[in-house]
């Protein structure tokens, strides 16, 4: 399904840069919850929980062969710093030579680290903000930061 790209309202110039991309921000939340929208590595909400629940709490029993293979996941391949979730570098999916412990993104926080990334990048395109996405985070498809480039920077030169 092909989408259109975000129209801002006429007027937006006077407006503050948070409020300027709001509206890329509340598309980007329709575009990655569209039913037609997959992200196999993005955690859910539930998911991240039960994995920061069986990461400090090791003597958790789980309760149904759901939660068992949760359980063997987590302690395989994620620890928690500072109450965060990272998934381990050397782990399945973050196991190039130079990987690092990559900070699990929930839903909520793709857009304003796909934006942070993009920022700091220098504005560059898709490919190296992509790099720059996958090398710090996990839960991040190449597609998002695709629509987040698109969309983002339709706004930025209007």
């Amino acid at each position: 399904m092909e989408r259109t790209p975000v129209q801002v309202a006429d007027g937006a110039l006077g407006q503050s840069p948070s409020e300027l991309y709001e509206p890329v921000e509340h598309a980007f939340v329709d575009y990655i919850r569209a039913p037609d929208h997959h992200n196999k590595s993005r955690l859910s909400y539930q998911r991240y929980r039960e994995y920061k629940s069986f990461l400090q709490n090791p003597e958790r029993r789980p309760i149904n062969p759901t939660e068992s293979n949760w359980k063997l996941r987590a302690k395989k391949g994620f620890k928690i710093v500072n109450r965060v979730l990272y998934q381990q570098a050397g782990s399945e999916g973050n196991s190039k030579p130079d990987a690092i412990d990559r900070k699990v993104l929930t839903e909520s926080a793709v857009f304003g680290n796909i934006k942070r990334q993009h920022e700091q990048g220098g504005y560059k395109g898709v490919s190296k903000t992509w790099a720059l996405v996958e090398y710090y985070y996990h839960g991040v498809n190449r597609e998002e930061v695709a629509w987040f480039i698109r969309n983002y920077e339709s706004v930025r030169y209007e």
